[in-house]
């Protein structure tokens, strides 16, 4: 099964673990796929609060979410961070609790929902638009640019 990954994200702390899930996903190994998507979810909505506002963000996820609400945080993915992210099925993965699930077809469909979620979030967070060979991103304050040029993660396959 193969989705729909943004193909371009800017090169920052989080690019390289957004695209492993990419990789666990293809290769089915869901369980890593889901807590990984999670960690992500929550490096986001730090991110997008520290990159919109010039604030430091909180600790706690939730923290981070009302902040990206209160503070008019643009695109406002914060519905679908909040359902990668999962609450207290982030808390049992993370904590290897006795009540995440091991059937394969549970982990597949969680999976499946986790990994499009981030490529919804991914895709309206670094929305850009390739104009005569020239990336235009719609929102800058998430890409860093130096001397014109982005700095960018590039996730494409053959």
């Amino acid at each position: 099964m193969d989705t729909d990954k943004h193909p371009i994200i800017p090169n920052h702390y989080f690019s390289y673990v957004s695209s492993e899930c990419q990789l666990l996903f293809k290769n089915g190994y869901y369980y890593g796929c889901i807590a990984l998507c999670q960690s992500v979810a929550e490096a986001l909505a730090r991110f997008m609060f520290e990159k919109w506002t010039g604030e430091p963000p909180a600790e706690k996820f939730g923290a981070n979410i009302h902040k990206i609400r209160n503070n008019d945080v643009q695109p406002d993915v914060s519905n679908m961070l909040e359902d990668i992210y999962g609450g207290q099925e982030r808390q049992d993965f993370h904590h290897l609790n006795k009540t995440v699930p091991t059937e394969y077809e549970q982990l597949r469909v969680m999976a499946t929902d986790k990994i499009n979620l981030l490529n919804k979030v991914e895709s309206q967070v670094f929305e850009y638009k390739v104009i005569k060979g020239k990336l235009h991103v719609k929102y800058p304050q998430y890409w860093e640019i130096k001397d014109g040029l982005y700095n960018v993660y590039l996730r494409f396959e053959s």
